[in-house]
C-alpha cells in the first residue's frame, strides 16, 4: 500500500514527497520538501528490473518506520503550552506584571495567630515587680548620671601624712619577714601589718615637736591642694548644674536609706551621696520666728531656764510680736536679689503662692 502511495506521487517531474501514513504519522517538515532523488527513489534505468521501478528504497523505509514510531506531539509538554499560551497572549512574565501592577489580585493566605498566653495572678503580679524594678534602676541610672561626680576631698592630719612618709618601710618589712621563712612556706600578711603598725606608732611617740610641725604643714597643704581642686571642680559647673546634682543626690540618699538595711549605720547612708558644696549659692532666708528665737536665747533672758521652759515663753513673746515679720520680708528681698546675680533669674517657683508681691515685683525686674 504504502509503495502505491509513493509511486502516485513520483508521476510528476520535481514535485514535492508527501508520505501519507495514519493519522498520528507523518514525516518532519524538512522530508515533506525534498526530490526523489534526495530521498533515494530511483526511477527506470537500464538494467534495472520494471517492477523494481517507483518502488521506496531502503533509506525512505526506514524513515518512515522512525516516523511510524515518533508518538504525536504532546499538548501537555513545555513547547506546546508556550505556543498556546502566545496565542492566547498570557505568558507568564505578562502574568507576573499583571499581578504586580494590581497587588490586591493576589491573595495573601494568612497565617493562623498562636493563643495568647494566660498568666496566673502570681506571674502576673512578679511581671509588675520587675517591670517596677527596672523602672526604678532606670531612674536612678538618670538621677546618677544628674549627681555629677566631684573631686574626692581626701581626709589628711599629721600622723597619716607621718604613715605615707614611711610607706616603704611596710615594703622592706615584707621582704625581711619573707626572707626568714623556710622554702615553701606563705607569710602572714596580717600580722605584718600588725607588726608593722605597732613600729609606727612607736616612732610617731617619739618624733620631735619640729619633726610632727612639719608633718602638719604637709597635712595643711594637701588638704588645701584637695580643696582648691574641688573649687574649681565646682566653678567649671553653673549654679543650676549644681542645683540640679544637688537635688538629685538628695533623692538618691532618700531612695538608698529606704533600701538599705537595718544593720547598716545611719551615718554611712547619709555620706554616700553628700551635697556639693557651692559658695556662689545665696543662703535661703530665714524665718521670722528663728531670727525672735535666736535673739531672745542670745540676749541672756532665759539663761537659767531649762530649754522647753525656754521655748514656751519665746513663743508667747512672739504672738505679741510682729516686726520680724518685717525683717523677714527685707531678708526675702536679700535672698531673691542675691539668688537673681548667681542663677541669673528669680526664684518664682520657689515665692509662689507664698509672697505674691515679691513674685509679681521679681518678676516685674
Amino acid at each position: 500500500m504504502l509503495g502505491r502511495q509513493v509511486t502516485f506521487l513520483l508521476r510528476g517531474p520535481q514535485l514535492p514527497l508527501r508520505l501519507a501514513t495514519s493519522s498520528k504519522q507523518c514525516l518532519s517538515a524538512r522530508s515533506l520538501h525534498t526530490t526523489p532523488a534526495a530521498l533515494g527513489v530511483v526511477a527506470s534505468k537500464p538494467g534495472r528490473p520494471k517492477k523494481a521501478v517507483g518502488e521506496p528504497s531502503r533509506v525512505i523505509k526506514r524513515a518512515v518506520k522512525r516516523v511510524a514510531k515518533k508518538p504525536a506531539s504532546d499538548p501537555d509538554d513545555a513547547a506546546s503550552q508556550q505556543v498556546a499560551a502566545k496565542q492566547a497572549g498570557t505568558t507568564p512574565k505578562t502574568k507576573a506584571k499583571a499581578k504586580a501592577a494590581n497587588p490586591k489580585a493576589v491573595k495573601k493566605v494568612k497565617k493562623a495567630t498562636p493563643p495568647k498566653k494566660v498568666y496566673t495572678e502570681a506571674q502576673l503580679a512578679a511581671k509588675k515587680e520587675r517591670a517596677a524594678r527596672a523602672k526604678a534602676a532606670k531612674d536612678v541610672k538618670s538621677l546618677k548620671a544628674a549627681a555629677l561626680s566631684p573631686p574626692k576631698i581626701v581626709p589628711s592630719n599629721a600622723y597619716l601624712q607621718f604613715i605615707q612618709a614611711h610607706k616603704g618601710d611596710l615594703q622592706s618589712l615584707v621582704n625581711a619577714e619573707k626572707e626568714k621563712l623556710p622554702e615553701g612556706s606563705k607569710l602572714n600578711i596580717k600580722g605584718t601589718l600588725t607588726e608593722h603598725s605597732k613600729n609606727l606608732s612607736a616612732a610617731w611617740k617619739e618624733q620631735s615637736p619640729a619633726d610632727i610641725e612639719h608633718f602638719n604643714h604637709l597635712a595643711h597643704t594637701t588638704t588645701e591642694t584637695h580643696q582648691a581642686a574641688y573649687k574649681s571642680w565646682v566653678q567649671s559647673h553653673t549654679p543650676d548644674e549644681i542645683k540640679l546634682a544637688n537635688s538629685a543626690r538628695r533623692s538618691l540618699r532618700r531612695r538608698e536609706s529606704s533600701s538599705s538595711s537595718g544593720s547598716e549605720p545611719a551615718k554611712n547612708r547619709r555620706t554616700r551621696w553628700p551635697a556639693i558644696l557651692d559658695e556662689r549659692e545665696p543662703k535661703a532666708a530665714v524665718q521670722p520666728y528663728i531670727q525672735f528665737s535666736i535673739a531672745r536665747n542670745a540676749s541672756g533672758d532665759f539663761k537659767h531656764l531649762p530649754l522647753i521652759e525656754r521655748s514656751k515663753l519665746i513663743g508667747e513673746e512672739w504672738k505679741a510680736l510682729e516686726k520680724y515679720e518685717t525683717l523677714h520680708s527685707a531678708d526675702r528681698e536679700r535672698y531673691i536679689d542675691e539668688y537673681s546675680s548667681v542663677h541669673g533669674h528669680a526664684p518664682l517657683a520657689q515665692l509662689e503662692g507664698q509672697h505674691p508681691e515679691l513674685t509679681s515685683a521679681a518678676s516685674a525686674a
